[in-house]
């Protein structure tokens, strides 16, 4: 029966090729094609060795290239288009989760974690890494070599392809931990001039109460995602950041004898003296009386 163009294809597990082992790679080359929309009941990855192709995801396209890869969940809507019949060379594999997992799909396996990252909601599938340098020597290494595995099947090519696949899976492990380091890092960069603010307004307000909630109001940002930043660049908390503040301050005021250690507790913005005292030891090392003492 002839497909729809606005239909997804659902393409369950391909007992055919996977009921003795729960993986495949292969190899498609000088050959342009189109698909339908469709979605798997296993994980997919494919990657760009020559030529270009283009990926459709979230009715989205988007131009792949030589190095770049991508690895697509289960139940995930896509299509892969191909119109460079000449130059094309594409690598991929598909595996059932329990070729990591094992039979029984554990997710507590050691190797679960390779591919946990990629188990996201469709909405947040990415649609290709580019790889570059070293890495994409390595994975097309990798796969050529597990596309040979399987299609010669010599004695043992089971454990040779587990064992490429896992170092696969590493490296892009590795390249999405650093795409994602790289846009955290990014975003926390961008608000570095609302931290200073923040910074700046500790430091004049010491001794009155500030709230977390009311400099987030002030800042434009979510208590949650402030306090993630703030520790980022600092590496403090608000509140230690804010002790901080206050013990120096205190310091300061401990040179002057005519003030008690209460007084000056309340100065800097402490209501409790003996939080104070237990705080002011934890930064110095000492409490407040002895710290008067050694000046």
């Amino acid at each position: 029966m002839e497909a729809k163009k606005d239909m997804v294809i659902s393409y369950l597990t391909p007992k055919s090729s996977m009921n003795i082992y729960p993986f495949k790679a292969f190899k498609i080359s000088n050959r342009s094609f189109s698909q339908y929309p469709h979605a798997h009941s296993y994980l997919q990855i494919w990657y760009v060795k020559n030529g270009g192709c283009i990926h459709c995801l979230n009715n989205v396209e988007h131009k792949l290239q030589k190095g770049d890869i991508f690895i697509l969940p289960p139940d995930v809507p896509h299509r892969v288009i191909c119109e460079d019949e000449k130059n094309i060379e594409l690598l991929g594999c598909e595996f059932m989760e329990e070729f990591i997992c094992g039979s029984d799909g554990e997710t507590n396996s050691v190797y679960y974690q390779y591919i946990n990252p990629f188990i996201v909601p469709e909405k947040e599938v990415k649609p290709f890494y580019s790889l570059e340098g070293v890495t994409v020597r390595e994975v097309e290494k990798l796969f050529d070599d597990m596309v040979k595995e399987y299609n010669t099947k010599p004695p043992h090519f089971e454990l040779s392809m587990r064992a490429n696949f896992l170092k696969l899976l590493a490296i892009l492990v590795r390249v999405c931990a650093k795409e994602t380091g790289e846009k955290e890092k990014n975003g926390y960069y961008k608000h570095r001039n609302a931290i200073a603010t923040a910074l700046s307004y500790m430091n004049e307000h010491y001794s009155e109460k500030i709230y977390l909630e009311d400099l987030c109001k002030l800042l434009l940002m979510s208590p949650t995602y402030f306090s993630c930043v703030f520790k980022q660049i600092t590496g403090k908390t608000f509140t230690e950041q804010l002790n901080s503040i206050r013990v120096g301050k205190a310091k300061e005021m401990l040179m002057d004898h005519s003030k008690t250690v209460s007084r000056i507790a309340i100065e800097v913005g402490f209501t409790d003296s003996a939080y104070f005292d237990r705080v002011f030891k934890k930064e110095v090392g000492v409490s407040p009386g002895k710290f008067r003492k050694y000046l």
